[in-house]
C-alpha cells in the first residue's frame, strides 16, 4: 500500500511530537555512527553485502536476479552498505557506483544503506521503465520488507516487482508461424512471450559456447603477442627515426592497449568467483571477442605506413651492421647476468628468483639464433635478389629480447635491494607492499613477454588485471592509503597467479612431444629458443614495405626452401584473419546517456 500525502504529514507530525516529549534518543545516548562507504565498483558481482546483513547467504537474492534476467532481460545489481558517503547526495552515490561498475542500459543498481535506513536505485536514461513505474515498485514491494529488516526479502520483492512491471502487453509478438490451409484462411500459432528470449535461443544455436571460449582465448593470446611485438618494433623505429616521425604509431599502440585492457578485464570477470548465467556469459564473451578484434584493427590501420617508414629491405645493410655489433657483445653481458643471479641467490636466500633462473640459458639460445639470422642476412645481401629483410628483423628482435631478459635481472636486483632498505628502515606498510607489487608485476610481465611463445590467455589476463590494480594503488597512495594497500596486495596476488600460470604453460610447452623445428628455415630449430620467445611464430613481417613478398602480399620466401609466413597483425603486418561480422550484446552495452533514479527512507 502506498503512503499518501496526508499519511506522510501525519508521520512527520508524530515524529516531531515524540522529539518534543523527549522520546527520541539524546545525542549522548545514541549508538556509534554507521561506517560510511564511498561509491563502489561491484567488480562483476551481482550482490555486494558490505554491511553483512545477509550473513553470507545470497542464494535467494541471486535466484531472483536470475529469474528477472531470464524473464525480462533486465539485470539487477544490489549493494548493501552501512551509510553513503563520498558523493554530493545519496542519488549521486548510486549513480557513481553504477558508472564505476560499468552498468548498461538494461541494468539497474539498488543501493541500500541499512544504518541510515535509506535506499536509492539508479538506471540509465534508456532503461525501459518510467520514473513513476520504478517508484511504484519500490514503494509497494521494497519498502515494506526493508521496514521489517528483511534485507534479502526486500531485494527479492524488488526483482519480482520489476518483472511484473515489465510484463508484456496482451498482444504478444508473433515469432513462429504455422500456416494451416483451410477455408481460405491462415491460422497463426506458436506465440512466444518475449522477442528477446527467442533471440537468445537463436544466438545460442548460432555458435557453440565452447567454440566461443576457444576463439576468445586464442584472440587474446594473438592480440597480446601483437601488442608486445608492436611495442618492440616501435622502440626500434623510435631509435632510428625519432619520436616525431613515430608519433602516429605510438598513439595507435596506446589506443590498442587501452582496448585490450577492457578485453582482459572482461575475461577476468568471466574467470572470477561470481558465475554468470549462460546468457550473460555468452554476451560477455562476444563483447570480449569484439574488443580484441577492434584492438587488432587499430594496429593494422598503421601497418602499411609503418612498413614504409621502416623499409628494412632498403635499410637492411646499415641496420644489420648495428645488430651484428650488438649481438657480438651479448656473451659477456650474459656471463655478468649469470654471476649476478648467483650473487642474488647467496645474498637473498629467501627470495623467489625463479622468474630469472632461466635467463642465461634462454639468452644464450637467442644469441645463437641471432647469430644464425645475421649470417643468413649477410648471404641474402650478397645475392642480387636476396631477401635480407626477414633475417634482419629476426636478428633485431632476438637481440632486443636478450636485452630485455638481461634487464630483468637488473630489475630484480634493484627491487630486492630497495625492499631490503625499506624493511631495514621500518618504512610504512604501504610503501613495502607497493614496492613488492611493482616488483611482482614487472617480473611476471618480463617472464610472459620473453616466453610468450608458450604462454596462454589465462596468464596474460591475470597480469593485465595486476597491472590495472597496481595503477589504481599508485593513484590512491596520497588520497586513500587504506584502499591503495588493498589494491597493491591484489596486484601482487594476481601477478603471482599470472607467473604461476605462465610457468605451467612453459613447462607444458617444453615437455610437449609435438614441439618441432621450423620446417625449411635453414638452421632454425626449437633449440634456438625462438619458439619459446615467440619470435619465429609472430615476428616475421611481409607486405608493401618488406620487399620480399613472393606474390605481392603473400608469405616470405626464405632462401631456396619452401618456408613462408603470413604476416601477423600489428605494426608491419596485415590482419591474420578476416574480421568477423559485428557481434554486440545489448544487455552488456554501456549507457549512451545520463542516469536517473529515485529512492528515500524506509
Amino acid at each position: 500500500m502506498r503512503v499518501g500525502t496526508s499519511g506522510r504529514i501525519l508521520i512527520v507530525t508524530l515524529l516531531s511530537a515524540a522529539a518534543l516529549l523527549g522520546l527520541a534518543p539524546s545525542p549522548a545516548s545514541a549508538a556509534p555512527g554507521p561506517r560510511a562507504e564511498d561509491p563502489v565498483d561491484l567488480g562483476g558481482a551481482y550482490v555486494l553485502d558490505r554491511a553483512g546483513v545477509l550473513g553470507g547467504d545470497t542464494s535467494d537474492v541471486r535466484a531472483a536476479i536470475d529469474r528477472l534476467f531470464t524473464e525480462r532481460g533486465t539485470q539487477l545489481f544490489v549493494v548493501y552498505v552501512d551509510a553513503f558517503t563520498g558523493a554530493s547526495s545519496d542519488q549521486d552515490w548510486a549513480n557513481r557506483s553504477a558508472e564505476l561498475s560499468g552498468l548498461g542500459d538494461r541494468d539497474i543498481l539498488l543501493s541500500i544503506a541499512v544504518e541510515e535506513r535509506t535506499f536509492r536505485y539508479s538506471v540509465a536514461e534508456a532503461f525501459p521503465m518510467s520514473d513513476d513505474a520504478l517508484a511504484g515498485v519500490a514503494e509497494d514491494r521494497l519498502i515494506p520488507r526493508l521496514r521489517d529488516d528483511d534485507w534479502g526479502g526486500g531485494a527479492v520483492a524488488f526483482a519480482e516487482g520489476l518483472s511484473d512491471a515489465q510484463a508484456p502487453s496482451p498482444v504478444l509478438p508473433i515469432i513462429g508461424v504455422v500456416v494451416v490451409v483451410g477455408a481460405g484462411t491462415a491460422v497463426v500459432v506458436g506465440l512466444v512471450r518475449r522477442r528477446g528470449a527467442t533471440k537468445r535461443v537463436q544466438d545460442a544455436a548460432a555458435a557453440d559456447s565452447a567454440e566461443l571460449e576457444r576463439q576468445a582465448g586464442a584472440l587474446l593470446v594473438e592480440l597480446d603477442d601483437a601488442l608486445k611485438t608492436s611495442e618492440q618494433e616501435l622502440g626500434f623505429a623510435q631509435a632510428q627515426f625519432g619520436e616525431d616521425q613515430t608519433r602516429d604509431f605510438a598513439s595507435a599502440l596506446a589506443d590498442a592497449k587501452g582496448i585490450a585492457k577492457q578485453a582482459f578485464e572482461l575475461r577476468q570477470k568471466l574467470d572470477d568467483a561470481y558465475p554468470e548465467t549462460p546468457e550473460q556469459h555468452r554476451a560477455m564473451t562476444l563483447q570480449l571477442i569484439e574488443l580484441a578484434e577492434r584492438a587488432d584493427q587499430t594496429l593494422d590501420a598503421q601497418a602499411d605506413a609503418f612498413d614504409q617508414l621502416r623499409q628494412l629491405d632498403r635499410n637492411a645493410p646499415e641496420v644489420l651492421e648495428k645488430v651484428a655489433a650488438d649481438q657480438a657483445g651479448l656473451a659477456s653481458r650474459i656471463d655478468a647476468a649469470e654471476a649476478s643471479i648467483a650473487q642474488l641467490t647467496a645474498t637473498h636466500p629467501q627470495a623467489d628468483l625463479s622468474v630469472i633462473a632461466d635467463v642465461p640459458t634462454q639468452a644464450r639460445k637467442l644469441t645463437e639464433f641471432a647469430a644464425t639470422a645475421v649470417a643468413n642476412a649477410r648471404k641474402e645481401l650478397a645475392t642480387p635478389k636476396g631477401e635480407a629483410a626477414v633475417a634482419v628483423r629476426a636478428a633485431q628482435q632476438a637481440v632486443g629480447q636478450v636485452g630485455q631478459l638481461l634487464a630483468s635481472v637488473d630489475t630484480v636486483a634493484a627491487d630486492l635491494a630497495a625492499q631490503a632498505e625499506l624493511r631495514a628502515s621500518a618504512a610504512a606498510e604501504l610503501d613495502v607492499d607497493l614496492k613488492l607489487a611493482q616488483s611482482q608485476v614487472s617480473a611476471a610481465q618480463d617472464f610472459i613477454t620473453t616466453h610468450r611463445g608458450a604462454v596462454g590467455s589465462t596468464a596474460r589476463t591475470r597480469i593485465s588485471e595486476a597491472d590495472r590494480h597496481l595503477a589504481t594503488a599508485v593513484s590512491l597512495t596520497a588520497s586513500d592509503p587504506a584502499q591503495a594497500l588493498t589494491e597493491a596486495r591484489e596486484a601482487t596476488r594476481l601477478a603471482e597467479a599470472a607467473l604461476q600460470s605462465a610457468r605451467g604453460d612453459v613447462t607444458d610447452y617444453e615437455q610437449s612431444s609435438t614441439v618441432q623445428g621450423y620446417g625449411d628455415v635453414p638452421g632454425y630449430q626449437e633449440a634456438d629458443g625462438a619458439g619459446l620467445g615467440g619470435i619465429l611464430s609472430d615476428l616475421f613481417f611481409g607486405g608493401s614495405g618488406g620487399g620480399g613478398s613472393s606474390s605481392g602480399g603473400g608469405g616470405w620466401s626464405w632462401g631456396g626452401g619452401g618456408w613462408s609466413s603470413s604476416r601477423p597483425s600489428g605494426f608491419g603486418g596485415s590482419s591474420r584473419r578476416s574480421s568477423s561480422s559485428s557481434r554486440r550484446s545489448s544487455s552488456s552495452s554501456r549507457s549512451s546517456g545520463g542516469r536517473r533514479g529515485g529512492g528515500g527512507r524506509f
